[in-house]
C-alpha cells in the first residue's frame, strides 16, 4: 500500500516516459529469481558499465531468501580498462522491492524526477562515478524470453539516456555532458552454466538531433546451434518505430579479434578458474532485419574489450563469461520509406560458458 501510495503521489509530476518507468522499473525481488540493474554510457574520453544485481541464495545452494549482491564496474579511457566486481555484505545491502532505489555498500541508485542518480564506488576508492542519467526514449518491456532448457527471464529497456557527471579513475577525472547512454533492467529464473548463450548489442548516435537508436538480441543454446530469441528493435526518437524478429533477421560474424595484451578480466582471480587464453570475440558483427519493405542492416567493428566472470551455479566449477565489447557501429537502411543512416559508439556483449 505504500509504494501504491507513494507512486500516485509522483507519477502526475513526471514525463510519460517517466511514468511509465516508475510502474515498470521497480525491483522485484522474487524468490528464486536472478535480477540486474544495467548502465551504459558512451563518453569521448570515458566509457563506464555500472551492474548492480541481486541473486536469491536457492540458486547459489544456500538457503531462501538470503540473497547474494554483486556490484559491478568497467570502465574505459585513454590508459585502457580498469574495474572489479564486487560481493557486498548482506548487511551492506538495502533494495526496496517495487521501487527504483538500492544501496549496495557505498553505492547508491535512486530514481528521482525521473532521473537515474547513480553513486557508485568501488572498495579502495580509486574508481567511482556520479551519475544523472535522463531517459530518451520510450522503455519497452518484452514478453518472458526463454533461454531453452535453462530457464527464461524478462527484459526492460531503456535504449538512450542523456548522462551527466563525472567517473574518477585512480585521480583521473572525467567529466560527462550530455554523453549517450543506455540502461536495461533484467530478472528471470536460470542457473549461470546452463545450456544457453546470448548475444546482446546497443549502436547509439553520439550527436543529440540524429533520432535513430538500435538494438540487436539473440538467444541461443550454448553451441548456438538452436535458436531462441531473434530481434532487432529500432527507435526514432522516442517511440519504437520498427521490429524485426525470427526469420526476418540474418547475422554473421567475420574473423576473431584477437587482442595484443591479455584483457581485463574481472574479478581478476577468476582468470584461475578459465585460463584459456582463446576468444571467441568476431572481429566484425553484421545483423540484417528485412521484411514488407523494410531494411536495416547494423555492421559493428570489435576495437577492444573486457570481461565479467561469474561462477556457474552448477556444480560444475565451470565459469560463465561475459564479454563486454567496444564497437564502432555503422547502420543503414529504409524503414516506410524514410532513410536510416548513422555511425557510433556500440556495446555487443557476448554471455556464454567458458
Amino acid at each position: 500500500m505504500r509504494t501504491a501510495l507513494l507512486r500516485t503521489r509522483e507519477a502526475p509530476m513526471l514525463s510519460p516516459i517517466a511514468r511509465r518507468l516508475l510502474y515498470t522499473d521497480h525491483w522485484r525481488r522474487t524468490r528464486g529469481y536472478k535480477e540486474w540493474q544495467h548502465f551504459c554510457v558512451f563518453g569521448e574520453r570515458v566509457e563506464v558499465l555500472l551492474n548492480l544485481s541481486l541473486m536469491d541464495g536457492v540458486q547459489a545452494g544456500g538457503p531462501a531468501g538470503r540473497e547474494v549482491a554483486r556490484l559491478g564496474m568497467l570502465v574505459r579511457d585513454g590508459e585502457g580498462w580498469t574495474g572489479g566486481l564486487e560481493r557486498i555484505a548482506p548487511g551492506e545491502v538495502d533494495v526496496a522491492g517495487g521501487r527504483i532505489e538500492a544501496r549496495f555498500g557505498r553505492s547508491r541508485l535512486r530514481f528521482e524526477n525521473g532521473v537515474y542518480l547513480l553513486d557508485v564506488v568501488l572498495a579502495g576508492g580509486d574508481l567511482r562515478a556520479s551519475l544523472a542519467l535522463e531517459p530518451r526514449v520510450t522503455p519497452a518491456l518484452t514478453n518472458p524470453l526463454s533461454l531453452g532448457r535453462g530457464g527464461g527471464l524478462r527484459w526492460l529497456l531503456v535504449p538512450r539516456v542523456t548522462a551527466q557527471g563525472s567517473v574518477t579513475i585512480a585521480g583521473r577525472k572525467h567529466e560527462l555532458r550530455d554523453a549517450p547512454g543506455y540502461h536495461d533492467h533484467n530478472w528471470g529464473r536460470f542457473r549461470w552454466g546452463a545450456d544457453f548463450a546470448w548475444d546482446w548489442a546497443i549502436a547509439l548516435p553520439p550527436e543529440a538531433n540524429v533520432p535513430w537508436t538500435l538494438v540487436a538480441t539473440r538467444i541461443t543454446d550454448r553451441a548456438r546451434h538452436q535458436q531462441f530469441t531473434d530481434s532487432l528493435l529500432l527507435w526514432k526518437w522516442d517511440e519504437l518505430m520498427r521490429g524485426f524478429r525470427g526469420e526476418g533477421i540474418t547475422s554473421r560474424t567475420t574473423g576473431l579479434h584477437r587482442p595484443t595484451a591479455r584483457p581485463l578480466r574481472i574479478p581478476a582471480a577468476m582468470w584461475l578458474a578459465a585460463p584459456g587464453a582463446a576468444f571467441d570475440v568476431p572481429a566484425r558483427t553484421e545483423v540484417r532485419g528485412e521484411g514488407q519493405g523494410d531494411v536495416v542492416e547494423l555492421s559493428l567493428t570489435t576495437l577492444d574489450f573486457a570481461q565479467i566472470a561469474i561462477p556457474n551455479d552448477a556444480d560444475d566449477d565451470g565459469t560463465t563469461l561475459l564479454s563486454e565489447i567496444r564497437c564502432r557501429a555503422g547502420v543503414d537502411g529504409r524503414v516506410r520509406g524514410e532513410r536510416v543512416r548513422f555511425d557510433g559508439p556500440a556495446l555487443l556483449e557476448l554471455v556464454h560458458a567458458a
